[in-house]
């Protein structure tokens, strides 16, 4: 038997003792060599399994042990040593280095004992040990060169780049590793060449050079790929996923942080998966998702305190900080930013210790501490001009340029602007342009020159449309642009007054445009499995969704499965609620980012004028609210005409009515008895603040809306919960004088428009009653009479299973079962089938051909107003799942008004009418029979109105 052989058959034995019987067998392999070759083959190992590279080192260390060896007892511990460096465990590591190296000097091994000093300083850079490490290389190097031993030279040379960088010396950390590679190519070693061009690499993207960068990962990479070095293949994509991520292509990024986790959890490598959650909690800051962002900077601290590696530990904190700031914690993020100064600054590290400066600056701004920022700010910037950091110096500029455009310093915003332009020089920096422009936009406003502001804001507005079609995740687009609206309010409100048509474009590229690039791409963003780690990923989401299925229960049955009476929902319940609605939520949006490769870069084509002109019928008026800078603005849209109202009134003004209306709602769940105690009262309060909101926001367009016969609102922020057909016109509900009908937008509403006419597929009737909503069933029963031909699913056969079976064969959808609204995770907002809840994302999956979809369910029209007033919920779902129009609640609603509500709107619909007017005429009936709109009003039709 080979020694190679040998020393395969020795790792795979089973036990001590199978290893001996090897040994006793083969005597000719009981020395000094074989614990070498051991040594050498765990060395190989640890890249991709460090776990078995320690266990070879402990093999090692039985033979030295059986030698009576102390130079075969330093290689054993030595290769244990660099596998504890692997894996992260720095102090074990530092241990066995030490004695590895006491005990090759004492048997003579000069350079070998050298040699260990490498892995050492490696270990005790990463535990923060800065001088002890540098101290390390001022021993280890000359004896390499005495023995002309060129390798270990540029392993040291290396380790000090690594050093450097963690420092925040950039540029000598890059001529160590040019100095490295420049050897290891001397030596005809490719490989370790390799892992110096990413090094270098990695310095490169912290020096603003992208593109020297690119060439350099795109050289390296394959290197790895040959010698089948998993888990630095892995490595070098987590690298590549940052430098796509600050070149702005945000999908990519995901995609290629996604493989690199895969790799490394697949490897069991979980600090290095830990580097990948810093990382992509900075996107998700970026992103607007500070919870997602807080979630994986919790994650990466308690992974790098497990292996006490600090200045990770810090890193980590940085971005918990940030998020907590955004989350509306500022003191915290402070305290965590002071803690990780503190660090940085003990280590010397000028870099990252500027970098914490200017997101205190950033946190002291938001708390309104502007001189303070001001002057952190100011300070900052000539810090990082001083190191090179090019986008860093623009960064800081544009802070100052910020803080000076809200004290209203016109001159000292835009010399600051013009510093940033200039500093970045040509940089493809879209991420930091739309700020710019935006800013610019800003000064020129400020200071009169109106032409050359809407100039900018067009730009700003471009570059961020630019940047959201990258990303891959609806979420991602919504909140994406949820910070980045101040060009389009600007926009509106400079051209409303003079250019109707331009100010209504810009308001409609505001609105709903994660949904509209949906709608157009046509596609389903479905989750298909393609390896392991979905599998696993996926098994876990429907492991979560179960437990929220039964949660969610207990909020409208009793305490446990089976039981009656009142839901219980303790705080301990709603905890376990909100912990499982988080993991889901994260599991969603992870599984759907990397499974969209459709939705990337689609870009609608913005919607004019002319194109809502052409669809609306004679009689019919579009109105259009959007709220910019505090004053709600208003559109009115005919066949032939179209005005702008830039200020009907003000969102500050708007806001008490709005709370005031959504209290007098609320008080009608006390119940029939109390209502009809204090009937006069309550008619008497809510048609008060219904006769104020009128005022506030249609009188104003009452001329132009008088004469027609129909209107289509399409609100804006928090009017999406308002029931204009409520309001109150000379002393009568407006649904007296106009059919009314909602839309998200009217670019959502021209989908709704172009779908296919109405399907003469039979209804689909879903009913699933319980002692809440004991009415269900005679509400199915009775539009199974209207319906002869309908399927009808009642009680136990109203399944999850059927449901999504025949959903897509109906040419009519009507669910009657108890609704669930989750503002914390619209996602999972959902309708009550008898086995489980029907949620948004499932409804993502439906293929439906109907022209109406029917919620006959509480608040089944809430949404979650997210960024870009897109809305997240039910609603949505079913829109982007193919339903023309879909008629839905706004509030929790009476069980015996709601079904022969219903009812009656079923009747008049048959009869011929629209759909808006069908509506119209159910509730006008209902009104004259009840008065008060919560029994009556809670009903709006969004979509296709005909």
């Amino acid at each position: 038997m080979t020694s190679d052989e040998f020393i395969v058959v020795l790792s795979a034995a089973s036990d001590a003792q199978a290893r001996q019987a090897l040994l006793a067998a083969h005597p000719e392999h009981f020395c000094l060599d074989t614990v070498r070759a051991l040594k050498s083959r765990a060395d190989w190992a640890e890249r991709d399994d460090a776990r078995q590279a320690l266990m070879i080192g402990r093999i090692a260390e039985e033979l030295a042990e059986s030698l009576d060896s102390d130079e075969a007892r330093g290689y054993a511990l030595w290769a244990q040593a660099n596998a504890h460096d692997f894996l992260a465990e720095y102090e074990d590591a530092v241990k066995k280095y030490e004695q590895a190296a006491q005990l090759l000097l004492a048997s003579g091994q000069a350079l070998e004992a050298a040699r260990t000093r490498i892995g050492q300083f490696h270990a005790r850079m990463y535990l923060g040990q800065y001088e002890a490490a540098q101290a390390l290389s001022e021993l280890a190097r000359p004896v390499f060169v005495a023995q002309g031993d060129v390798r270990s030279q540029a392993t040291i040379d290396m380790n000090l780049g690594i050093m450097y960088v963690q420092l925040g010396q950039h540029s000598q950390a890059l001529d160590y590793f040019q100095r490295a590679h420049l050897a290891y190519q001397a030596l005809d070693d490719s490989l370790h060449a390799a892992f110096a061009q990413v090094n270098q690499a990695n310095v490169l993207v912290l020096l603003d050079d992208f593109l020297g960068a690119e060439q350099l990962f795109a050289q390296a990479r394959p290197v790895f790929e040959v010698a089948d070095l998993r888990s630095t293949v892995a490595m070098v994509d987590h690298d590549i996923a940052f430098l796509q991520y600050a070149h702005g292509d945000y999908a990519e990024a995901f995609r290629t942080f996604e493989r690199a986790r895969t790799a490394f959890d697949a490897l069991g490598m979980s600090e290095r998966t830990a580097y990948i959650d810093v990382q992509e909690s900075e996107v998700y800051l970026d992103l607007n998702l500070p919870e997602e962002a807080l979630r994986l900077a919790e994650r990466a601290e308690h992974t790098f305190r497990e292996v006490k590696n600090h200045t990770e530990i810090a890193l980590a904190q940085v971005d918990r900080a940030l998020a907590l700031a955004r989350l509306g914690h500022p003191e915290q993020a402070l305290t965590l930013l002071n803690h990780a100064l503190d660090l940085f600054t003990s280590e010397g590290n000028e870099v990252w210790a500027t970098h914490v400066d200017l997101h205190r600056a950033e946190v002291l701004s938001r708390m309104g501490e502007r001189d303070q920022a001001l002057a952190f700010a100011m300070h900052i910037t000539e810090a990082y001009r001083r190191l090179g950091l090019k986008t860093k110096h623009a960064y800081a500029s544009l802070l100052a340029a910020d803080l000076f455009i809200e004290e209203g310093r016109w001159e000292d915003a835009q010399s600051w602007l013009q510093t940033t332009r200039d500093t970045l020089n040509g940089f493809a920096t879209a991420w930091l342009t739309h700020r710019i422009e935006a800013g610019y936009g800003r000064v020129n406003e400020g200071m009169g020159n109106v032409p050359k502001a809407l100039q900018h804001y067009r730009r700003a507005a471009e570059t961020t449309e630019q940047m959201a079609v990258t990303l891959p995740a609806e979420e991602q687009r919504t909140a994406f642009i949820a910070d980045k609206l101040a060009p389009y309010e600007g926009l509106v409100a400079l051209t409303a007054p003079e250019y109707a048509d331009e100010a209504f474009g810009w308001a409609e590229r505001a609105k709903s445009r994660a949904l509209v690039d949906l709608l157009a791409a046509g596609v389903h963003p479905r989750l298909r499995m393609k390896d392991k780690v979905d599998a696993i990923r996926a098994e876990r989401l429907r492991t979560l969704r179960e437990e929220l299925n039964w949660f969610y229960t207990r909020l409208t049955r009793g305490a446990a499965p089976g039981e009656t009476g009142p839901p219980a929902a303790g705080p301990e319940v709603w905890e376990k609620i909100q912990v499982r609605e988080r993991e889901v939520t994260a599991l969603w949006r992870d599984l759907q980012a990397k499974h969209a490769e459709h939705l990337s870069l689609q870009r609608v084509t913005p919607l004019t004028v002319e194109e809502v002109q052409a669809g609306l019928t004679e009689g019919t008026a579009l109105v259009e609210y959007f709220i910019a800078r505090g004053q709600v603005v208003a559109f009115v849209l005919s066949r032939k005409a179209i005005t702008a109202h830039p200020s009907v009134t003000s969102l500050a003004a708007l806001r008490p009515l709005l709370e005031g209306l959504f209290f007098q709602l609320s008080k009608g769940q006390y119940g029939s008895p109390y209502f009809q105690r204090h009937r006069t009262a309550l008619l008497a309060g809510i048609r008060d603040v219904l006769a104020q909101l009128y005022q506030a926001l249609l009188a104003p367009l009452w001329p132009e809306l008088a004469d027609v016969e129909a209107l289509i609102i399409v609100p804006h922020g928090p009017l999406h919960r308002l029931p204009f057909h409520a309001l109150e016109v000379n002393g009568q509900p407006l649904i007296e004088t106009h059919a009314v009908s909602y839309a998200p937008s009217a670019a959502v509403l021209k989908f709704c428009w172009d779908k296919p006419a109405s399907s003469t597929a039979p209804p689909l009737l879903v009913g699933a009653p319980d002692d809440g909503i004991a009415r269900v069933a005679e509400e199915v029963q009775t539009l199974t009479q209207l319906f002869p031909h309908a399927t009808c699913l009642l009680g136990g056969d109203a399944t999850f299973d059927r449901v999504c079976q025949l959903a897509s064969s109906c040419g009519l959808l009507h669910f009657a079962a108890h609704g669930l609204f989750r503002p914390e995770a619209p996602l999972l907002s959902g309708i009550r089938l008898t086995d489980r809840w029907l949620a948004a994302q499932d409804v993502y999956d439906l293929e439906l051909n109907a022209s109406l979809v029917t919620l006959s369910a509480c608040e089944s029209g809430l949404g979650h107003v997210a960024g870009g007033d897109d809305l997240v919920g039910l609603v949505r779902g079913f829109l982007y799942a193919g339903a023309a129009s879909i008629l839905v609640s706004l509030w929790m609603v009476d069980d015996e008004a709601i079904a022969r509500l219903m009812t009656e709107f079923y009747k008049v619909l048959l009869s011929g009418e629209t759909k808006a007017r069908a509506l119209r005429q159910a509730q006008r009936a209902f009104w004259r029979e009840y008065e008060h709109p919560y029994f009556w009003a809670p009903l709006e039709l969004i979509g296709r109105e005909r």
